[in-house]
């Protein structure tokens, strides 16, 4: 059996995918609703209000409580934001849940909190941001957004800044709430081994919310370069940390899946080329970032500061190589073979598979079989990857961050206009 949902009368859509044979389940809800969604006055609200739900609730009115209700329960609870969504979840054994699901729903659409908790959760969230200012890589991908995106909202950090934070108020974040925290903007989820009265209680739960409809206004994105762009960040570090970023597609284009191919076949050919045969990187990744309406290909690495211009001369390399030359048929055989063992094994996972649900249904109102996705990679050709590399990898749509000692400014340069 697969998955089954529920539009219910307030409009919040209610996914379930049972699994009888586990002895756990994971249950999440989500609001398509992130760091884009933010104002230019408050950038960070979105994660700000997913960490002030966990200070108490009305039932549990401090943050303590909460812990202690989950860890009486055997349960683990957390929650994520991101640009477009945030998700409240629980990981609990099928023998409570019931009683793990009352609660995370409480944290998600009844949280308690005053100016006092807004106070000291800024702090917490100030040594989070603080955190990532120490780490390099975050700081390159940081800046490598900042780069494809511009001023648009989803430039920025989803932490925000730090003089953001110190001004985000109660008042602000149940504003926030209240315009983007909405039913129509709702889907919960659950997957594992659920009892049909678990089901039937959080339908309870979840219709006792009021109707609510979004009322704000999500700025779209426009594509604005038209040349290659560089930034440098100056750290003394023992590695230069370097992201080298593209404009891709949209979670719904119809190059999608040729995109995730060719993402996969690059991650491969980097890997032999810089990890094994040259040494030059303990790792390196090629990732794809789909939101609703653009996207991004990027690829990340940190190496000695003196192997910079060797090392983005191969990357470069492997680029143009797709853009040239067709990928070996062999090769894709494997890849597609890569792929869908990836997916069978991750959706043996209740939390990546009640993940992957919440948000299908959230951005798309519709979720894809596991058929259907192996279908459409497996419908990748030869030609689709070439197409898509030509179409992606431009010299006008390059951007290279980089955090670290100061590079040869020139030999960067001269790379990135051969390109």
């Amino acid at each position: 059996m697969e998955f089954y949902k529920e539009f219910l009368s307030n409009g919040i859509r209610l996914v379930c995918w049972p699994m009888p044979h586990l002895r756990s389940a994971t249950a999440m809800i989500g609001f398509a609703a992130g760091g884009r969604h933010e104002d230019a006055v408050h950038p960070g609200i979105a994660h700000f209000a997913e960490h002030i739900a966990f200070k108490g609730t009305r039932r549990f009115p401090t943050g303590q409580a909460i812990l202690e209700a989950f860890q009486d329960l055997g349960s683990s609870a957390n929650a994520g934001t991101s640009s477009e969504m945030t998700v409240f979840y629980v990981k609990s054994p099928a023998l409570y849940l019931g009683e793990a699901v009352e609660i995370i729903a409480d944290i998600a659409f009844d949280p308690f909190f005053t100016d006092e908790n807004v106070r000291v959760e800024s702090g917490a969230i100030v040594q989070e941001l603080k955190e990532d200012l120490d780490d390099l890589a975050t700081q390159a991908e940081d800046l490598s957004d900042r780069l494809i995106f511009g001023d648009h909202p989803l430039g920025g950090s989803v932490l925000g800044t730090l003089e953001s934070l110190q001004l985000i108020t109660a008042d602000d974040l149940h504003g926030f709430r209240r315009r983007w925290y909405t039913t129509d903007r709702t889907v919960v989820g659950l997957v594992g081994n659920l009892e049909e009265q678990v089901i039937c209680d959080l339908r309870r739960r979840l219709e006792s919310v009021p109707a609510s409809r979004g009322y704000g206004l999500v700025l779209p994105f426009t594509r604005f370069q038209s040349s290659p762009a560089f930034e440098f960040r100056e750290k003394a570090a023992e590695q230069t940390n370097t992201v080298l970023g593209f404009h891709s597609y949209g979670r719904n284009h119809p190059k999608a899946e040729a995109l995730q191919v060719l993402e996969a076949v690059l991650s491969s050919r980097l890997y032999l080329e810089l990890r094994e045969y040259r040494g030059l990187v303990y790792g390196v990744d090629a990732s794809i970032h789909l939101l609703s309406d653009c996207g991004t290909i990027e690829i990340e690495m940190a190496l000695d500061h003196g192997e910079l211009e060797l090392a983005l001369g191969v990357v470069l390399g492997e680029l143009n190589r797709l853009r040239v030359e067709p990928v070996l048929a062999d090769q894709l055989r494997r890849i597609k073979r890569s792929l869908r063992g990836s997916i069978d094994i991750s959706f043996e996972s209740t939390a990546h598979l009640c993940g992957f649900m919440v948000e299908q249904e959230g951005m798309d109102g519709n979720i894809k079989s596991f058929e259907e996705i192996v279908a459409k990679i497996e419908a990748v050709t030869v030609a689709d990857i070439q197409d898509v590399a030509q179409e992606i990898f431009v010299g006008s749509g390059l951007n290279l961050a980089i955090v670290g000692p100061k590079p040869r400014f020139r030999k960067i340069k001269n790379l990135i206009a051969k390109f």
